[in-house]
């Protein structure tokens, strides 16, 4: 009931209105929302595919990304994550509502200096660190 009450409450922000950054705006339409649009429009069906062709355009390997549990946020691997300075790292952080302290800990997350853009999908959170953008944090609906 939770989640789809979030749902409805997110309705306006699953189409990408609202976002000025470009960057952003192309990640909730091509990712998030799942629309084959633009000039390179994505191929993939499913949103693990979309994302996966996302980083990949971003220059983003295997290596700089780390998938995370909310309530593990604080453990040392997600620490010497955070503490690299590639601006390629993406951070993807599941069950974000599970627990008040797996919310509280993703807040803590997206509220992060080094965190620059931080999207929160409900099922899960993803962290960009890209240097050259500024700090937003949106809260979006996702297309599976």
């Amino acid at each position: 009931m939770k989640k789809l009450l979030t749902y409805i409450r997110r309705m306006p922000r699953t189409r990408g209105f609202g976002i000025q950054s470009p960057w952003s705006y192309q990640f909730v339409r091509q990712v998030a929302a799942g629309a084959g649009e633009g000039p390179q429009p994505l191929q993939g069906g499913t949103f693990d595919e979309r994302l996966a062709q996302f980083l990949n355009r971003m220059g983003t390997t295997e290596e700089h990304i780390l998938r995370i549990s909310a309530e593990n946020l604080a453990e040392p691997a997600c620490t010497a994550f955070l503490n690299n300075g590639n601006d390629k790292r993406v951070l993807i952080v599941s069950n974000l509502y599970q627990s008040p302290q797996a919310l509280q800990h993703w807040q803590q997350l997206a509220q992060d200096q080094r965190v620059t853009v931080s999207f929160d999908l409900f099922d899960l959170g993803i962290c960009f660190f890209i240097k050259s953008t500024t700090k937003q944090h949106y809260k979006i609906n996702y297309k599976k």
